[in-house]
């Protein structure tokens, strides 16, 4: 039984009918093709039907005998606590008394297990999880059912979901650009393996304590492959599917293509830099707030134009570029070394002046030929002062000596007595010998 569905009173294009009709399913096929061409370029209608489809999001009551109840135990999980519960069934926080650590256990309820459709959906996000390893998506580790009601084991991420980080309101750019970085990452990941997510929100995302983000609920997830093993008929199916909220034009008009998730993921970028849910009055006007990098970047998301939106891997360059250094900050950097650089050279010119200088003394003290040779080899411009002097001192002396002085006049010998005439005698020949040097200015001795 289709549960009834309140329109708040807002403008819109469309009659409050056919959008509850849209919502619970029973407009006819014609009609419904009208609508979702006009919300596909009617931003109002889609802020309308986004918060009529909230009425629907209250959780059905389980039967008594089917609840969970805090310490049963599932297979070898123990319930702990009770994380969330949506239209479709809860996640509980469990024990995984086999591995030993804590996981979340997602179980549909018992009205949405009797829905094929969603059944069949519930196993397929399993699949697609199961493909993806990423640090920015959510691990599985099991599949299972208890009691009639299905239920997959997934990696448990302590931390907050991205809307619940929001309610703080806008944060700091460092903060903006980590997040949106791991989304990035997790979406080329997804995309790479051929995989749309089509329900990209802030419910979806989690930042856990370490700072980390990390994509979870594949549930609307379609495959773009066509053919062979990575083929799957269910989730190729094109239709209106994803959060009426974040969802873009063209999913209005059942087209999906991974240009749908850059624009959910534009919705969240402008909600984390403003910290106000983006609706279709603020997307028609410029955004003023945040970095003007991030506020093209976001405009880029958000195109009408799919075709002008970036892909995935062009998205992750461009935050990935906005965190590396400006060129102010490889200035600073540089500085230091530079300033190492001058300290060195000038420490080699001091140690090559005292080289230098321990040298030069023994250049100028150099009289051999082959001592001057080296000296002129190693100094050209003393060369020919050294050549000078050289040839001053190799050249034969031709000036005269000046004439030495007469020594004084000797005092008469005094007689002698006979030993000392003898000696004095002896002496003669010796004295006449050295005379002959006192005229070159040589002592006589």
């Amino acid at each position: 039984m289709s549960q009834k569905v309140k329109i708040p009173p807002l403008a819109s294009c469309l009659e409050a009918e056919d959008v509850a009709a849209l919502l619970e399913g029973t407009l006819e096929d014609k009609e419904r093709q009208h609508v979702e061409a006009h919300m596909g370029d009617c931003g109002s209608c889609r802020r309308l039907v986004a918060e009529a489809a909230r009425s629907l999001r209250a959780p059905k009551e389980e039967d008594e005998g089917q609840k969970v109840a805090i310490g049963d135990r599932i297979d070898h999980y123990q319930i702990l606590k009770l994380l969330g519960r949506g239209g479709m069934g809860e996640v509980y926080l469990a024990q995984d008394h086999d591995l030993g650590r804590q996981v979340a256990l997602k179980m549909l309820t018992t009205h949405a297990v009797a829905d094929d459709n969603v059944l069949a959906r519930f196993f397929f996000e399993a699949r697609t999880l199961a493909r993806l390893t990423h640090p920015n998506i959510v691990t599985i580790y099991a599949v299972g059912e208890h009691q009639g009601r299905a239920f997959l084991v997934l990696q448990y991420v302590a931390g907050q979901s991205l809307r619940r980080y929001l309610s703080g309101g806008p944060r700091s750019q460092q903060e903006v650009l980590k997040i949106a970085t791991g989304v990035a990452r997790a979406l080329c990941a997804a995309h790479d393996a051929q995989i749309l997510h089509r329900d990209l929100k802030p419910e979806n995302v989690m930042v856990g304590n370490d700072g980390e983000v990390r994509v979870l609920d594949f549930g609307l997830a379609r495959s773009t492959a066509s053919h062979g093993a990575e083929a799957d008929p269910f989730l190729s199916v094109d239709g209106v599917r994803g959060t009426p909220m974040y969802m873009a034009p063209e999913q209005w008009r059942g087209v999906a293509e991974a240009s749908a998730d850059i624009w959910a993921f534009g919705l969240m970028l402008r909600e984390l830099i403003t910290g106000r849910v983006p609706d279709a009055e603020h997307l028609s006007r410029k955004m003023l707030a945040g970095p003007p990098e991030l506020r093209e970047l976001t405009q880029r998301c958000t195109e009408t134009d799919p075709a002008r939106r970036p892909t995935a891997r062009e998205l992750l360059l461009a935050l990935e570029l906005m965190q590396a250094p400006s060129a102010g900050a490889q200035r600073s950097s540089r500085a230091p070394l530079a300033l190492m650089l001058i300290l060195l050279g000038v420490v080699v010119a001091i140690a090559s002046w005292f080289v230098l200088r321990e040298g030069e003394p023994a250049r100028l003290g150099a009289t051999g030929p082959a001592q001057r040779d080296s000296a002129r080899a190693a100094s050209p411009e003393a060369g020919t002062t050294s050549r000078q002097k050289t040839s001053a001192l190799d050249a034969p002396s031709t000036a005269k000596a000046p004439p030495a002085k007469a020594p004084p006049a000797k005092a008469p010998p005094a007689r002698a007595t006979p030993k000392r005439a003898a000696k004095v005698k002896g002496r003669k020949g010796a004295s006449k010998h050295n005379r002959r040097y006192v005229g070159e200015g040589l002592m006589d001795f």
